[in-house]
């Protein structure tokens, strides 16, 4: 651990002596504890071996840097790294030692828009655990994955384009058992194509009508997860004024799926949000999302899930450098478990000191406190103190302390 962080410091130096460009990083310490009564096994690495995970508190590093500059006249560029290691613990997650490298160029001007972008996220194969990956045969081992993306936005008048086009490469290793019981690892390699198409036209200010199409290509002989659609929409949008504005969408999409149910073939999207503001310190908006489906053998429509969330904010102290607010909300989505309750409040201290906290609770899956603490040097630079205790319904509880630092610069 003291290596890693070391060499993040040397370059973090190296990059504060570059000119002419926006550099975010964000780094932080953290410290993973949980209520577990017993120890669990992972299975990690090339080989199946076995590692006894005990209920210590464990440590890790999360580092994140973005750089973002201009190449040359609406030509931009942004280089983003992610980077978490951790001691295997008993947190939720697929790898304890994974990096997220991101390039984007963007080249815009007032009626083109174009986005192309690669990311790379490699593991470390003796902190990653095996998954089921829909699609792959195997249970497998994730061992780098390539994603190679293209985005075109276009204007022409009231007409309208955007092309989205996406190649994914996934390197993992797989195990394989022979006669005589002995594990043996594999590689390989799962491809998939994914491209998204939409047309539209602007009725008027307000009204925009619209076609897409989606197409994903698994790239192989195993196709039960080759996905394509062709939707047609509607879209109503306007600010009424400074304090009232609505926005809704319906959406028919006519899709083509073998690992979904045929009546889901017919299937409709049903989107409306709308948001208030009183005065200059109260603000919400209530979103409301139905989907469902029609059956063409039973000539009836059935809802598949219906979604609504109300979000209200209050702000106040605003002649600090943050404001102070306090926000509560609250999800209903029974057909999918989502039902949600949530508050935060951010309260400023003294001389740039910040106080967040925040609740969520599923009253079917789990419940989160959180609080930060939060001091700014500058109002670029920070340091912060943040811990977030989760209360799984069915599993163990988990306690993530992290000390950190963000800087602008």
């Amino acid at each position: 651990m003291r290596k890693i962080i070391l060499v993040l410091l040397a370059i973090i130096f190296i990059h504060l002596h570059l000119f002419g460009l926006t550099q975010w990083m964000q780094v932080s310490l953290r410290n993973f504890t949980t209520n577990a009564e017993h120890d669990i096994d992972i299975t990690a690495g090339a080989t199946p071996q076995v590692e006894t995970i005990d209920t210590a508190s464990k440590e890790g590093i999360y580092w994140q840097h973005e750089i973002s500059g201009d190449l040359l006249t609406n030509i931009t560029f942004t280089v983003e790294n992610d980077l978490f290691v951790s001691d295997l613990s008993h947190e939720f997650k697929n790898s304890f030692f994974f990096n997220d490298a991101r390039f984007k160029l963007y080249y815009q001007n007032e009626s083109q828009y174009f986005k192309l972008q690669y990311a790379n996220r490699a593991y470390n194969p003796a902190a990653t655990n095996f998954l089921n990956i829909p699609g792959v045969e195997h249970s497998t081992q994730q061992q780098m994955i390539h994603n190679t993306a293209l985005h075109y936005k276009g204007n022409h008048g009231r007409f309208h384009i955007s092309l989205y086009g996406n190649l994914r490469n996934l390197d993992y290793e797989y195990l394989t058992i022979e006669e005589d019981e002995v594990f043996e690892s594999e590689s390989a390699w799962d491809n998939d194509i994914y491209s998204y198409a939409e047309f539209s036209y602007n009725i008027s200010d307000q009204w925009r009508a619209f076609v897409s199409g989606y197409y994903k290509d698994d790239l192989n002989n195993f196709d039960e997860f080759d996905d394509s659609n062709l939707g047609i929409g509607l879209e109503f949008d306007n600010r009424f004024d400074f304090f009232n504005a609505l926005k809704t969408e319906v959406v028919y999409y006519n899709n083509n799926f073998d690992s979904i149910d045929d009546e889901k073939d017919h299937y409709f999207l049903t989107e409306a949000r709308y948001t208030k503001r009183f005065g200059n310190s109260w603000a919400g908006f209530v979103t409301y999302i139905n989907r469902s489906c029609y059956d063409e053998d039973q000539s009836k429509f059935f809802r598949i899930s219906n979604m609504l969330r109300l979000h209200f904010k209050y702000s106040y102290l605003t002649q600090n450098m943050k404001d102070s607010f306090m926000l509560v909300g609250v999800k209903y989505n029974p057909e999918n478990n989502g039902n949600l309750i949530f508050g935060e409040v951010n309260q400023y201290l003294f001389e740039g000191i910040y106080l967040t906290a925040g609740v969520k609770y599923a009253s079917e899956l789990f419940c989160t406190c959180s609080a930060k603490c939060e001091y700014f040097i500058t109002p670029l630079r920070s340091i912060w103190l943040n811990n977030k205790f989760t209360d799984f319904n069915n599993n163990s509880t988990q306690n993530i302390i992290s000390l950190g630092t963000t800087l602008i610069f």
